[in-house]
């Protein structure tokens, strides 16, 4: 629906396979075909605050998603994309990306899309992400202490966990005060305008302008 959020955003994101990993061991299933107590199963581990979580761009997406879905995910997260753009900022954080930083691995994703998207296709991988993910938090945790960059990323988490909350709850705006801002704004705007224009327009300047422009 061209009318509607994308379902690349967690306000409309459905769970088509779900994946759980160790750095020994990876397992993932369709979604559809967990019975009530696996997912309560799931959820428990999600909601233990004494289980750690290691996610890629999890507190903007699967946290959200997977809360939307009736599993919350409480205790800390971390996050392999947050940790890779502290500890290389310049570089794209994309999961593949990040992998065949450290990793010598084919290109699972691209070859995922040029297939047919059967459920095999989608459960392998799913399985292949969240393996990836698991092993990639031993050498970024390394990666973040020679950069000295924990801060930042402690920072980054935060400003996660607020995008999150901002974009359930939405932001509080007040219409006086954002009309007051835009006259406030308009006005400076007409003023500056002005100056910049009288001064543009004395024949000296334009003379200049016109030289350098020649």
């Amino acid at each position: 629906d061209e009318k509607r959020h994308s379902a690349l955003q967690p306000l409309n994101a459905k769970i088509r396979a779900i994946g759980l990993a160790t750095t020994e061991w990876s397992v993932s299933v369709m979604w559809n075909l967990l019975n009530a107590r696996a997912k309560r199963l799931i959820a428990a581990v999600l909601a233990d605050p004494l289980i750690r979580k290691v996610m890629h761009n999890g507190p903007l997406y699967d946290v959200p998603v997977l809360r939307r879905h009736g599993m919350p995910v409480r205790g800390r997260v971390e996050d392999t994309m947050l940790m890779h753009h502290s500890a290389f900022p310049g570089l794209a954080h994309k999961l593949q990306r990040v992998a065949t930083q450290f990793f010598a691995i084919s290109p699972w994703k691209a070859e995922f899309r040029a297939k047919d998207d059967t459920p095999e296709d989608l459960t392998k991988y799913c399985a292949l992400d969240t393996l990836t993910t698991a092993r990639l938090y031993a050498p970024l945790t390394i990666a973040i202490q020679k950069t000295s960059s924990d801060r930042t990323y402690e920072i980054d988490l935060k400003m996660a966990e607020i995008a999150d909350f901002m974009h359930g709850v939405g932001v509080p705006v007040s219409r006086e005060v954002n009309q007051e801002l835009y006259d406030r704004f308009a006005r400076n705007m007409r003023i500056h305008r002005t100056v910049i224009e009288e001064k543009a327009n004395s024949p000296e300047v334009r003379e200049r302008v016109w030289e350098r422009l020649a």
